[in-house]
């Protein structure tokens, strides 16, 4: 099983996959993996989280995607797919791969590869997503499709220039072969986002601005029928809470939530007062996060 959080920057994202983590490495072998680039799982664990696979207690084990190793690796794979094509058409390959490291578009294919790898590993029972927020996480999960259909672009391209060539007796072409290669991929991946096996869990406070950008996020996942698996409602305050204008604001937002999303599996996590972090913190959230899983 695959999870995804997602949400607006700042409604506690990463401590909510951190517990949906803990709970699912108490059912058995589990990877907590960050795609977003202002990391925080070191902080939350109150341990060292890089780049390669730590281990935070049994069967829970975490690690940060590294932005400039995922350059390092895309561009690796670059050369590897298609530096023969590149000299083919006398382009100056250490000036391409030079143009990478500052290309955005780029630099979100190289994350989205690593992303890919992770997603599709199946040598853990879950892996749960702690992603950026919601406008690039959203890149991250439309990526295949727009780069299948990139792909198909190329596919035809490169028969127009074998074509061109006299080259159509070859039996085979490398650079078609790694071309459907790439496309059988991203169909892979496509499948599985749109799957029952992958879940869309999106976190917010119960506050105007988060609510509005959840329910557009709803409404895009819902038209290319991505599955919303659930929704966390975090640091929702009682009524003890002195400022009243909060409250009743909070209030009229959770009923709507109730009413308007009532086919999606909701949970609601209390304001703690101060910051979530090390295990025995993220252990007070599991009994509220784990009504989600039920």
């Amino acid at each position: 099983m695959k999870f995804l959080f997602g949400g607006k920057g700042g409604v506690g994202k990463t401590t909510t996959a951190a517990t949906a983590a803990l709970y699912w490495a108490g059912r058995g072998k589990t990877l907590l993996v960050s795609t977003d680039p202002a990391h925080s799982l070191s902080d939350i664990f109150e341990m060292s989280v890089g780049g390669t696979e730590t281990e935070i207690r049994p069967n829970l084990f975490a690690l940060e995607i590294d932005p400039e190793s995922a350059i390092h690796a895309y561009k690796e794979k670059i050369v590897q797919q298609f530096g023969r094509t590149l000299q083919e058409f006398h382009l100056n390959l250490e000036a391409y791969l030079e143009s990478i490291e500052h290309n955005p578009g780029a630099y979100e294919s190289a994350i989205f590869d690593e992303f890919a790898k992770h997603l599709l590993r199946n040598d853990y029972e879950t892996i749960v997503f702690d992603t950026a927020p919601t406008g690039a996480t959203l890149r991250l999960i439309f990526m295949p499709d727009y780069l299948n259909n990139w792909i198909q672009f190329l596919i035809q391209s490169r028969k127009g220039i074998l074509k061109l060539r006299d080259m159509l007796t070859r039996e085979k072409d490398p650079v078609i072969e790694t071309l459907y290669q790439m496309k059988s991929q991203f169909e892979k991946i496509g499948r599985l986002l749109t799957s029952e096996e992958t879940k869309f869990v999106l976190v917010l406070n119960p506050e105007t601005l988060a609510f509005e950008e959840t329910a557009r996020t709803i409404r895009f996942l819902h038209r290319f029928n991505v599955p919303v698996g659930g929704l966390v409602v975090n640091r929702v305050v009682d009524d003890a809470f002195p400022y009243r204008g909060y409250l009743a604001s909070q209030k009229r937002i959770l009923e709507t939530i109730q009413h308007k999303y009532n086919r999606i599996p909701q949970v609601q996590i209390p304001f703690l007062g101060d910051e979530v972090k090390g295990l025995d913190r993220l252990g007070q959230l599991l009994p509220f996060l784990e009504q989600l899983f039920h």
